[in-house]
């Protein structure tokens, strides 16, 4: 019996862990999305990033879900995609022009 409730809290913890976890990182994402819509440079965007997603942030923390500086490493990951993301869009947006003139060489 108490193995079966040791085996039940470590799992209710486990999928509270991963909600969060959820939770946090559509929030970084969410947030890369409205600053991408707004145009922002990757350093306007990572100063904005680092006011918010906190409280998914500490919900994490708080749910066993983050062994400490991972939350950092996961804003750090989505700073450094963002700032990809702007520096290739103008040779993806040429790209896309290409091939609207051009369909068949885009196959």
């Amino acid at each position: 019996m108490i193995v079966g409730l040791v085996i039940y809290a470590a799992a209710a913890a486990s999928a509270e862990a991963d909600a969060a976890n959820l939770a946090y990182v559509q929030c970084l994402f969410a947030q890369s999305r409205t600053a991408h819509q707004a145009g922002m440079s990757p350093r306007q965007f990572e100063t904005m990033l680092a006011g918010r997603c906190l409280g998914e942030e500490r919900a994490l923390q708080q749910s066993g879900g983050d062994p400490g500086s991972s939350g950092q490493k996961a804003r750090a990951m989505v700073v450094e995609d963002y700032r990809r993301i702007v520096e290739l869009a103008p040779e993806l947006h040429r790209l896309g022009e290409l091939c609207r003139e051009n369909p068949e060489q885009c196959r």
